[in-house]
Parts: C-alpha cells; structure tokens; sequence
C-alpha cells in the first residue's frame, strides 16, 4: 500500500477557482475536455484539479482521476482510494466508491456491507461518500 498518504495527509490550501478556470487549467495538465468538465464540474476551488493530480502519481489513470476527484475539496479521495486498494479494491472500484469523499467512510462502509454478504462491486456503489454507516439491526 502507499503509506505516504496515509502519513502525509495533505491539507492543501486550494486558490479559489470557479469551474470554467479549473478545467482550463485542467486541459494544460493534459485532461480531454470531457475529463476536465467531469474532474471541474463542483469546483469552488482548485481542490479538484489538484486531487486528480496527487491520484495521476498513485496511478489512476486520468479519467479513474477524473471520476475520483470531481468536486474534491481537499486530497481525501485520493486517500481513501489509497486504503481501498490496500483492501483489495482495483483502481476503478476505489475510484468509484471513493468518489468525492470526505474521509474514510466510505472504506468502513464498504467494509461493512461485505459483511452483510454484499461484492466489492456493489459496495463500492453502494457506500459511495456515505456520512456514516451503522446498519441498525435486524
């Protein structure tokens, strides 16, 4: 696993970015036009372009970037992708399930459905950036 995000959670001050200047910018780091609207389509910042930048260097590729860090505020999609390939999760299930994430929640709900019998696939769908998972009992 990539453990240096998961020591070095980094909280980068993001400029402020309106979402026709992130994906500008977005195209000179080599986004298609498609990639940029989806990773800029939130932006409030430049948090999105920077998180799908940080996810380029753990190998997503730029549309698993695009998808992870659309609307990103801060690096925590990247890190919660990160813990969800050291789950067993490809690159695209991470990038799905930690899609615009906030925190780890939707690792521990991922983790949490699959107890209850459910695939990787469908818990990294079903636990998309959930603010908390605590199943109430049957």
């Amino acid at each position: 696993m990539k453990s240096l995000i998961l020591v070095l959670s980094l909280s980068f001050s993001a400029a402020k970015a309106d979402p026709i200047e992130c994906a500008q910018e977005a195209s000179g780091y080599g986004y298609s036009a498609d990639q940029a609207v989806l990773l800029c389509s939130r932006a409030e910042s430049s948090a999105p372009l920077t998180c799908g930048n940080l996810a380029l260097g753990y190998g997503y590729t730029q549309d698993q970037a695009a998808l992870l860090c659309s609307g990103a505020v801060s690096d925590a999609p990247v890190t919660c992708g990160d813990l969800a390939e050291g789950y067993g999760y490809t690159t695209d299930q991470a990038a799905s399930l930690c899609s615009g994430a906030t925190d780890n929640n939707p690792i521990d709900c991922a983790n949490t459905a699959q107890g209850y019998g459910y695939t990787i696939d469908q818990s990294a769908i079903l636990c998309r950036s959930p603010r908390h998972c605590e199943p109430k009992a049957k």
